[in-house]
């Protein structure tokens, strides 16, 4: 390494350090999608449980670990440990690309940054809020009939809301909106809960990126910005292990976009830094892995156990990082375009695909046996996942003006 290089520590193995942090992010976003996937595909978690049997034996199995422990336990690592560090590093991927080579941050560029995510985040997430409402709509036309008024209050009493405050106190059109826009408005919750459930990530998203110029204010000097990190961090690990997502009140994407943001304003590498360090960090990882799981079962102190789970989110970013880097330098790993394009687009789509699959062929699959019910959870997951990236080769190739309302104009 040249002089210049162990200066900025923006350059790798001969591959310029932006291209590697853009390869490792490419690369990255359709393995943590799948996690995204496995993490929403639970097994009574789309429908009431007057659909069936299957649901209410997993709804009781769940709460009683002595039925099925195997299953249940390996359902648990899989969707309360494993897959957590997707959302926070695609929060801190977002952060660092945002700032991505800003020398200066001003008017001109929040602007042009801004209205790029009114059609990247908002659209989409206006767009589906819409479909979902429509889809919703005809299936209480299959119930009941009645005014608009009627509906909105049927639709925030189904999605678990107040339907008081959700209709706007009696008015339709204002209700409608609020529908639109906000979702339901969860009794004990700080933020209204999105009507497409996983999209409170979008939503937090674009609000975080709304207070970009501030990010810059104290993310530029070293001092400011480990005091807000610090802070930030706080926030995050007091609110965002709360059971209920929209109780974060935004911590986990202020602290991640955030400390993204802070690599990329100072001009770090974040592949290199997590490529040196990924193998004690991969080993850290394992052993928070293992605590985190068994954390209840070993009968450890409640207390700490969010404190066990944060800390493995921060070793398994590091890792996973750390691991992809390599991989990406040495040319074993390769980012796919089209997998990573339609990233995005699967995020959007694969609920609808999961109320489908649950209303259909989960309900008829046995459910008197570990191997039956470990066996549902890895088909409802692959089939979700398969039907969702299916969707998205459809719509590329026939209708790819369709990817602008739909996926914010994401593709290939």
């Amino acid at each position: 390494m040249s002089g210049t290089q162990e200066q900025t520590g923006r350059e790798t193995m001969g591959v310029p350090a932006g291209a590697l942090d853009s390869s490792v992010s490419a690369w990255l976003r359709f393995p943590l999608m799948v996690m995204i996937v496995f993490i929403h595909v639970t097994l009574f978690y789309w429908f009431p449980s007057d659909h069936g049997g299957w649901f209410w034996g997993l709804l009781s199995w769940f709460f009683d670990e002595g039925k099925f422990p195997v299953s249940l336990a390996v359902i648990q690592l899989v969707q309360d440990v494993l897959t957590r560090t997707a959302v926070p590093l695609f929060f801190f991927i977002s952060g660092y690309f945002y700032f991505f080579k800003a020398d200066v941050f001003g008017v001109p560029a929040y602007k042009k940054k801004t209205f790029s995510r009114i059609q990247s985040l908002l659209t989409p997430y206006l767009v589906w809020s819409a479909l979902t409402a429509v889809q919703m709509f005809f299936r209480w036309q299959a119930l009941d009939t009645g005014t608009l008024d009627d509906f909105l209050s049927w639709a925030a009493e189904f999605r678990g809301g107040d339907a008081d405050v959700f209709v706007g106190e009696g008015n339709p059109v204002a209700g409608l909106a609020y529908f639109l826009t906000a979702g339901t408005t969860i009794p004990g919750e700080f933020l209204p809960r999105p009507l497409v459930g996983q999209f409170w990530y979008v939503r937090d998203l674009f609000c975080v990126a709304l207070f970009a110029p501030l990010w810059w204010f104290l993310l530029k000097r070293v001092w400011t910005a480990a005091l807000f990190l610090a802070a930030a961090g706080t926030l995050w690990f007091v609110f965002g292990n709360d059971v209920h997502v929209n109780a974060q009140f935004m911590t986990p994407g202020i602290f991640f976009f955030s400390l993204g943001a802070f690599f990329s304003i100072h001009k770090f590498s974040f592949s290199e830094l997590a490529r040196r360090v990924c193998v004690p960090a991969a080993v850290a990882y394992a052993v928070f892995i293992f605590f985190d799981w068994r954390w209840e079962a070993l009968s450890f102190p409640p207390q700490f156990s969010a404190l066990v789970h944060s800390l493995g989110i921060l070793f398994g970013m590091v890792a996973i990082l750390g691991w992809v880097a390599r991989g990406v330098s040495a040319g074993t790993l390769v980012p796919n375009k089209f997998l990573g394009a339609g990233s995005f687009f699967i995020f959007c789509i694969h609920a609808m695909w999961a109320r489908i699959f649950e209303a259909t062929v989960l309900r008829l699959l046995p459910n008197d046996s570990e191997f039956w019910v470990l066996f549902g959870f890895f088909l409802f997951a692959g089939t979700v996942l398969a039907m969702s990236v299916f969707s998205f080769w459809v719509v590329e190739r026939f209708f790819p003006v369709v990817l602008v309302p739909l996926a914010g104009g994401r593709g290939r």
